[in-house]
């Protein structure tokens, strides 16, 4: 079955899951420095709209309503939901006031538009978490 992704089931989830495990092991090393959030832009009826992703879009999740885990934006079932809520997530500081709540924020973004959305915050994930693992990289270097 194909989700809002534009992938199979399987194929995302297990994308999804290798973006996660190779993030959970950036957290679990030790990180100098502060935290670079993953930045990118969609534009919804002609208002370009600023995201984040980093440490502070994480808070952001873990203390909404319903909280999603970045695989769940693979799932056919709750594909729709995660993502407008990590993008919810990940809206930057200016952004956020305009959307206090999720449903807020899905108001704007078409269905038609999940995949190209899904990317976009599937590829913030990836860039930022290849920025850590260099930051890593580097500082580990003598």
């Amino acid at each position: 079955m194909k989700s809002v992704t534009g992938l199979d089931s399987l194929e995302a989830r297990n994308t999804i899951k290798s973006i996660v495990r190779h993030e959970a092991e950036i957290h679990a090393a030790a990180h100098p420095g502060a935290d670079t959030p993953s930045r990118f832009a969609l534009i919804f009826g002609g208002d370009e709209i600023d995201f984040e992703f980093g440490t502070r879009a994480h808070f952001r999740m873990g203390t909404a309503d319903k909280p999603f885990g970045i695989t769940e934006c693979g799932d056919p079932k709750r594909a729709h939901a995660a993502t407008v809520s990590w993008l919810w997530a990940c809206l930057s500081r200016e952004e956020a006031e305009q959307f206090p709540e999720p449903e807020d924020l899905a108001e704007m973004i078409p269905f038609d538009r999940m995949l190209e959305c899904t990317k976009a915050f599937i590829k913030a994930v990836a860039d930022y978490n290849a920025a850590r693992k260099a930051a890593h990289a580097a500082a580990a270097k003598p």
